[in-house]
């Protein structure tokens, strides 16, 4: 298996391949083989991905702010009166 470095994402690539020997110097190329490589990955779902943590951080801070004042409020601490 060998790995190209350089290619770009979305682009269609076709590849060919032949192989010489010591013992055997003329070879006969394979069969023509296209693909794409994968797409380059969307801006777009980056952007709801982090609108959507900021939601739910933002959600549980203000659940953990309402429980912490209705667990103070509760636990008042006793005044004596003289």
């Amino acid at each position: 298996e060998s790995v190209i470095p350089y290619l770009e994402p979305g682009v269609e690539y076709c590849v060919s391949v032949s192989i010489t020997t010591t013992f055997n110097p003329t070879s006969i190329f394979s069969e023509r083989r296209c693909s794409f490589t994968s797409p380059p990955p969307s801006e777009i779902s980056q952007f709801l991905l982090l609108g959507l943590c900021g939601v739910f951080g933002l959600v549980v801070f203000l659940l953990l702010g309402r429980l912490i004042r209705i667990h103070v409020r509760r636990f008042k601490p006793a005044t004596c009166t003289a």
